[in-house]
């Protein structure tokens, strides 16, 4: 496949394997250059396949990739830009007035309208299903935690299985929730009589057997006078 348009590929192109030699990636202006001045050997070389798919997508011939700057080394052109865009013929490139850098960089900072469509249109299926998708909806599987099925269990235990074409978290069945609540309940009630009974333990009654009464003008404070 051929690099993406940049906004950037006015700077001077390098031959691909200089580019690669100095350790940085090869741009389309790069691609463009190391096409031209080999096409009469070699033509479109190994982009010929992503050029001719492209042609047939869009309806129209690829135009030579470069023309030759002010230094007579070749660049790559606005109107073979123009065309990985897919725009038509002349849509930027035949501005008149438009200086050859100004044409590159908005070629490079636009998009490709037939991926901008099929955006448009995922969106509009969205849009218009019978149940708009939730936050919960673009969670990932392995995203989901325990939460989902309560404190203290693990969701494959808790959780049924989400029936096909369904969206959201699954809920936890009503299987999975009765033993929990069963023990839930069961040890607050535990709890409350332990703590019931302590209280109990620790305040004796006045007229209970060997408690001795409170001596007179005691506010019954430890510590206090």
């Amino acid at each position: 496949m051929l690099p993406t348009p940049q906004a950037r590929d006015h700077h001077g192109a390098q031959l691909p394997e200089q580019r690669r030699a100095g350790g940085h990636q090869v741009n389309l202006n790069d691609v463009a250059r190391g096409l031209a001045e080999n096409w009469q050997r070699d033509g479109w070389g190994r982009y010929e396949p992503a050029i001719r798919r492209w042609e047939a997508v869009i309806g129209r011939a690829a135009p030579f990739p470069a023309q030759r700057g002010r230094s007579g080394r070749f660049r790559i052109s606005a109107e073979f830009t123009e065309w990985c865009q897919g725009l038509p013929a002349g849509w930027v490139a035949g501005i008149p007035g438009l200086p050859y850098a100004a044409r590159i960089r908005a070629l490079g900072n636009g998009v490709v309208p037939a991926q901008a469509a099929a955006a448009l249109r995922l969106l509009i299926q969205i849009a218009a299903a019978p149940s708009a998708p939730s936050p919960a909806d673009l969670t990932w599987p392995h995203e989901k935690s325990v939460d989902t099925a309560g404190p203290g269990r693990k969701a494959s235990q808790a959780c049924t299985p989400a029936a096909p074409g369904a969206r959201g978290r699954p809920a936890p069945s009503a299987a999975a929730r009765a033993p929990q609540s069963q023990a839930d309940g069961q040890f607050a009630a535990t709890l409350a009589q332990r703590s019931g009974g302590r209280k109990a333990a620790r305040a004796p009654s006045r007229d209970a057997p060997g408690s001795r009464p409170a001596p007179a003008g005691s506010r019954g404070t430890r510590g206090c006078r």
